[in-house]
């Protein structure tokens, strides 16, 4: 008899002890609907740093934070698109330099091409620009086309503030003619321009040495509403 007491008395004492664990437990964690949700934690947009190329569509891959928006898309060199049109602070940059430039389907060696987009005064979360050349045969002597170390500026002129900084155009291995995608970083500088500026408008600004035909030029930014 006192085997079975004693017997009934240690299972109690074991299911009172595992009763008090779980009372400790459930008191340490917040009920679920006190949890916060993803959507009420306040997360910093990160700043967009170079992103991946696919080599094939020759397309730079869009953050995941612009996901859902709209892109605002320009065209500048195919019809019914405008043909080249400059900024007032490229046109002073141009002349105080006394260069002409050239604009789309020049075949001129030895102009410089240039052109102005206008932005949105609005905040950037992505912007790209994509371009389509393509080069003579080239000869290396004076006077004559020497494509191979062309390149390509994007950004404010007198290119103080560039997204793009003097980036090689061509290679020994590149297609011609070629289209390439460049990404305009960092989107931060980009932003703090756009609010920087006062009315009318904000501009971005291209520029390329001298060897290069243009077919088009277009810029795609993703634009918060």
């Amino acid at each position: 008899m006192k085997n079975r007491r004693f017997l009934a008395f240690s299972i109690l004492a074991v299911l009172a002890q595992l009763l008090m664990l779980s009372s400790h437990a459930t008191a340490q964690r917040l009920p679920d609907r006190q949890q916060p949700t993803e959507q009420q934690q306040e997360r910093p947009l990160p700043e967009l740093m170079s992103r991946e190329i696919d080599p094939e569509a020759l397309r730079i891959a869009v953050p995941r934070e612009c996901a859902g928006i709209r892109p605002d898309v320009q065209t500048h060199g195919n019809p019914p698109d405008p043909g080249a049109t400059l900024s007032p602070a490229l046109k002073s940059y141009l002349t105080s330099r006394n260069v002409s430039p050239k604009g789309y389907d020049d075949p001129r060696i030895n102009v410089v091409f240039a052109d102005s987009f206008k932005l949105r005064s609005c905040r950037v979360c992505y912007a790209t620009l994509e371009v389509r050349v393509k080069h003579g045969p080239g000869v290396y002597a004076a006077g004559l086309a020497n494509w191979s170390n062309d390149t390509i500026t994007v950004g404010v002129a007198p290119f103080t503030l560039r997204f793009v900084n003097g980036a090689q155009i061509w290679s020994a291995t590149n297609p011609n003619p070629k289209s390439s995608q460049f990404a305009l970083l960092p989107t931060a500088s980009l932003n703090n321009y756009i609010f920087s500026v006062m009315p009318p408008q904000p501009f971005l600004d291209i520029i390329a040495q001298d060897d290069t035909e243009f077919d088009y030029a277009k810029l795609t930014v993703w634009y918060y509403q």
